[in-house]
């Protein structure tokens, strides 16, 4: 079964104001593919989402085409351009010349923000909320040493 596609390259074309030649509409086509395969591995059940409209499918296409359109309009990566005294700069994040997606573009298509919880080394010294004893404190009323083993 095929899974479905959502942007074409006359969305892309469309939306970056200019024709493309036969070349550009075949890089168009891979990258749109390529930006599928980004979100569907971060978005569990990502096509029945879009089904049911639990994520907008006019959404979708607008994140496909501009994550494309940042790589057509500077697939080299360019950050800036100097020729005497003239100085042309863009934004990092719009330069990369990497297919990617923007925090905003993930939380359109379904991808909320989320945190990592690390393991701290070494002693603790968290107040315990009911005896405001450290953990240390408890450690050693267990006669366990300054780690807790």
């Amino acid at each position: 079964m095929s899974l479905p596609g959502y942007a074409t390259s006359q969305d892309v074309q469309a939306r970056l104001g200019e024709q493309l030649d036969a070349d550009g509409l075949a890089l168009a086509d891979s990258l749109l593919a390529d930006t599928l395969v980004l979100i569907r591995s971060r978005v569990g059940m990502f096509d029945e989402k879009v089904a049911t409209g639990a994520i907008s499918r006019e959404a979708v296409v607008m994140v496909q085409c501009n994550a494309v359109i940042r790589v057509l309009r500077n697939p080299e990566g360019f950050r800036s351009e100097q020729e005497g005294d003239y100085l042309y700069s863009r934004d990092a994040v719009m330069a990369s010349g990497q297919l990617r997606l923007l925090p905003d573009e993930w939380a359109l298509v379904g991808v909320r923000k989320s945190f990592t919880v690390q393991p701290a080394f070494g002693p603790a010294y968290e107040v315990h909320p009911n005896e405001n004893l450290t953990i240390n404190d408890i450690a050693f009323r267990f006669g366990l040493d300054h780690y807790g083993y």
